[in-house]
C-alpha cells in the first residue's frame, strides 16, 4: 500500500492598499470683506477669520475682484497670510466688489460675502493754506481782509473760509466767523483801539479745516499818514547760518519799477517808518535780511497802500497778517 503524502497548502489573500486619510475638512468662508483708503488706483481689502477653521490651521487667504457684473479675478499670487491686502491696478472711475476664500491642508474654502461696491476715486484730503493773505483797509474798530483760494482743494470743493484772530500777549486764537465765509474777503469786526492782533485764515472742504496760511517775514504796513508809513516784519525763520545783523527796507510807487532803498543805515529792528512819501500816491514795500554773507532775498512785497491820514482820531491798530 502506497503510503499517503499530505502537502500543506499556504493560502495568500491580497487586500487593496489603504489610502491614509486625514481627518480635516475645508474652513468656512471669511467674513465680510470691507473696503478702507480708496485711491484712484489702490484700495485696502480686509476680513475676519472663518467660524470655522475646519480642525486644521488657516494657512492663507485668496482674493478676488471684479468690475460690476463682470468675471471674478484673483488679484494675489501667493496665499495672503495677513487679514488684509493692498489691491492694486484698479482704474480710476470703475467701480468693483471684492470676496475672499480661505485656504488650510484640506482645500479651500467656498468664498465669502462680496463687498459692499467702491468706485476707484482719488482720496479726499483736507485743503491747502489759503494765500495772499492782505489787510486791505481797517479802522479803529475792524479791519478789512482778503486772500486767494488754495492751490489745492484735497480732492473736494471749498465750502468756505474760518478767520480767526490772537490778540497779543495771548497764545489763544479765537474764531471770528460763526458761518463759513464764502468769498475770500472779510470784515473782522469788534477790535478794540491800541490792541495788536494777529489774523490767519483757514480754508474748509468737506473733511476739514486747512493748516493756516503763514508766510515766512510778513512784511505789512502798521500805519499810515500823509507822509510816512510805518512797516513792520517778522525774523525770518532760517538766518543762513550766520546770525542776521539787520535789514533793508524798501518801497515802490504803484507806477514805477524801481525799488528805492528807505534806509541809508541797517535797521536792527523789526519795525521801521519810512518817511518822505508824497501824499496821495500809493506804495508798497518790502524787507530784506542781512548777515555776514550779505544781503539775503527780499520778502514778499506788501500791498499798495495810500500815503494819507486817516479819517478820525483813534490809537492805532497793529494788525499781524499770519
Amino acid at each position: 500500500m502506497t503510503g499517503l503524502v499530505i502537502e500543506s497548502v499556504a493560502l495568500v489573500f491580497f487586500l487593496p492598499p489603504t489610502i491614509a486619510k486625514h481627518m480635516f475638512n475645508p474652513p468656512g468662508p471669511p467674513g465680510l470683506p470691507e473696503c478702507s483708503d480708496i485711491t484712484e488706483n489702490a484700495v485696502t481689502v480686509s476680513w475676519s477669520l472663518p467660524d470655522y477653521d475646519g480642525g486644521s490651521p488657516i494657512s492663507g487667504y485668496v482674493v478676488e475682484r471684479r468690475e460690476m457684473t463682470g468675471k471674478w479675478i484673483r488679484v494675489n499670487k501667493t496665499p495672503v497670510l495677513d487679514l488684509r491686502y493692498r489691491v492694486s491696478g484698479l482704474f480710476e472711475g470703475n467701480t468693483y466688489e471684492f470676496r475672499v476664500f480661505a485656504e488650510n491642508i484640506a482645500g479651500i474654502s467656498e468664498p465669502s460675502l462680496t463687498s459692499d461696491p467702491i468706485k476707484a476715486t482719488r482720496a479726499i484730503t483736507k485743503p491747502g493754506p489759503p494765500g495772499n493773505l492782505k489787510l486791505k483797509d481797517w479802522s479803529k474798530s475792524h479791519a478789512d481782509i482778503c486772500w486767494t483760494k488754495p492751490t489745492r482743494d484735497g480732492g473736494s470743493p471749498i465750502l468756505g473760509y474760518v478767520i480767526e484772530a490772537q490778540k497779543s500777549g495771548t497764545a489763544q486764537w479765537d474764531r471770528i466767523n460763526k458761518d463759513l465765509v464764502k468769498m475770500c474777503a472779510y470784515r473782522v469786526p469788534g477790535l478794540i483801539e491800541g490792541l495788536e492782533y494777529r489774523l490767519r485764515i483757514r480754508a474748509t472742504n468737506k473733511v476739514g479745516d486747512s493748516e493756516p496760511k503763514d508766510e515766512p517775514f510778513n512784511c505789512r504796513i502798521n500805519k499810515t499818514n500823509k507822509d510816512c508809513m510805518f512797516v513792520a516784519w517778522d525774523k525770518p525763520e532760517s538766518d543762513g547760518g550766520s546770525p542776521i545783523t539787520g535789514y533793508y527796507i524798501e518801497r515802490k510807487e504803484r507806477n514805477s519799477l524801481l525799488w528805492v532803498k528807505a534806509n541809508d543805515t541797517v535797521v536792527r529792528s523789526t519795525e521801521y517808518p519810512c518817511a518822505g512819501l508824497i501824499e496821495g500816491l500809493e506804495y508798497t514795500f518790502r524787507v530784506s535780511a542781512i548777515n555776514r554773507a550779505g544781503q539775503g532775498k527780499p520778502s514778499k512785497k506788501t500791498d499798495f497802500f495810500t500815503a494819507r491820514t486817516p479819517v478820525g482820531k483813534f490809537d492805532w491798530l497793529h494788525i499781524r497778517l499770519e
